[in-house]
């Protein structure tokens, strides 16, 4: 049994560097558009009849924060692969097509899952506005420098003109880069209606899956920490944000772990009211998580303690999950099904009551088919829907159009699924975003 298991780590490494070899060295200077999620299927909902005319643009302002070291002013990403001691804070323009690219078009491909053509994503324009020097324990107990000053004035412009006075944080997962990070912040943003403020962080990772297996950047993850904090903390302590939900995906996971329950231990004597009052955390939704399940549990109160909502998002089919577990060693991590019954049962025995998971395996037979993969998130229309409205909504899985396993907190997309969230939409929404 010992030598098979040995068999399959070897033949999972293999495949895991050829896989890495196909890929190359080569950051490609856009990305596909994600397919339009069920939701937007029919004419049910139309995610974008409440923009005005000026509003409907093929372009899209994303903020970023990154601890990458830039990269010489000729590159067309900005930043690169190297780790930076400094937090670095700016705005980039995303533009989805090409310069031919009409709104029609845009809205045809964001909407109808016939749309023949695909659409790119790239960066148009890229300006760091400021930089911090980032310590051991990050803050901001001294007064703000002009730039900093000047990148959050540029929030608070932006909140002024939002309809929901929030942010959204993505964070991104291993073989992330900045271009990727950037691009699928303004994807959240543009398929959730366009009605807050989202902002990328981008942590040094390398666009290749073998620094993360080696160790690479599953430490440059955990080390990216004091980062996070000094973003979190600077948007609750210096912006007028009412709520800010954090997205993260994949080894982000950790990342995102880490940072909120150091944030918590840094402030032992405010109780979670005001934990939550101070730092305005909203939902925190961890979506195909490359965290171990024993880590997580035992960060889980805490972060349960500084957020709204915890949701956590499970597929029995993400084999880079199964791969990650099994040549990096470590328990099942919280993205797959196997963690389930384990992440339920300690959230039901310590009474955390604002956690759910979203199991997206649960219910396969009746659906005829399983949402499966690692990019299911963004990549699959039925899982992309309900993380748009989760993010756009902050609500519950009860209000989302999901339905209760039968499991306490599990939920899951039943065959009626799309029929059920749009009923969903018109009932919160009265059908329109």
């Amino acid at each position: 049994m010992k030598k098979s298991s040995n068999n399959s780590v070897i033949f999972l490494f293999l495949h895991l560097l050829a896989l890495s070899l196909l890929s190359g060295c080569a950051e490609p200077r856009s990305v596909t558009m994600m397919p339009a999620p069920v939701i937007y299927h029919d004419t049910t909902v139309d995610p974008f009849s409440h923009l005005r005319h000026d509003e409907k643009t093929t372009t899209l302002p994303v903020f970023f924060a990154t601890n990458r070291a830039p990269l010489p002013s000729s590159s067309d990403t900005s930043y690169g692969n190297d780790m930076s001691n400094s937090l670095h804070l700016g705005k980039t323009q995303i533009r989805f097509g090409d310069t031919l690219t009409s709104w029609k078009d845009l809205f045809l491909a964001s909407t109808n899952p016939e749309y023949s053509g695909t659409l790119e994503l790239g960066i148009e324009e890229s300006i760091e506005i400021a930089k911090h020097q980032l310590n051991e324990l990050p803050g901001w107990t001294t007064a703000l420098s002009p730039a900093v000053k000047e990148f959050t004035l540029e929030i608070n412009e932006a909140l002024a003109q939002a309809r929901d006075k929030e942010i959204i944080i993505y964070v991104h997962g291993a073989k992330g880069s900045f271009l990727k990070s950037v691009v699928l912040a303004a994807e959240i943003d543009h398929f959730s209606g366009r009605d807050f403020l989202v902002i990328a962080f981008a942590w040094p990772s390398h666009q290749n899956i073998l620094s993360y297996i080696w160790g690479t950047d599953a430490w440059r993850a955990e080390h990216s920490t004091n980062a996070l904090n000094a973003l979190i903390q600077l948007l609750a302590e210096h912006t007028t944000v009412e709520r800010t939900n954090i997205i993260c995906y994949s080894a982000g996971g950790k990342l995102v772990a880490n940072a909120i329950s150091e944030i918590h231990s840094q402030h032992p004597l405010l109780n979670p009211e005001e934990l939550q009052q101070k730092f305005k955390l909203g939902t925190v939704l961890f979506t195909a998580a490359d965290v171990s399940v024993d880590q997580f549990i035992e960060k889980l109160p805490a972060i349960s303690e500084m957020a709204s909502q915890v949701v956590v998002t499970i597929s029995d089919g993400d084999n880079a999950l199964y791969s990650a577990s099994l040549v990096m060693g470590g328990n099942s991590r919280i993205g797959m099904k196997s963690a389930e019954d384990e992440e339920i049962e300690f959230a039901t025995n310590n009474q955390i009551n604002n956690f759910e998971v979203i199991d997206l395996s649960y219910g396969q037979d009746l659906r005829g088919f399983d949402i499966t993969g690692h990019h299911y998130w963004h990549r699959h229309p039925w899982a992309s829907s309900d993380i748009m409205f989760l993010l756009r909504s902050d609500l519950s899985a009860s209000r989302r159009g999901l339905t209760a396993s039968g499991i306490e907190d599990v939920w899951y997309l039943s065959e009626e699924y799309p029929r059920q969230v749009r009923q969903a939409i018109k009932h919160e929404f009265d059908g329109q975003w």
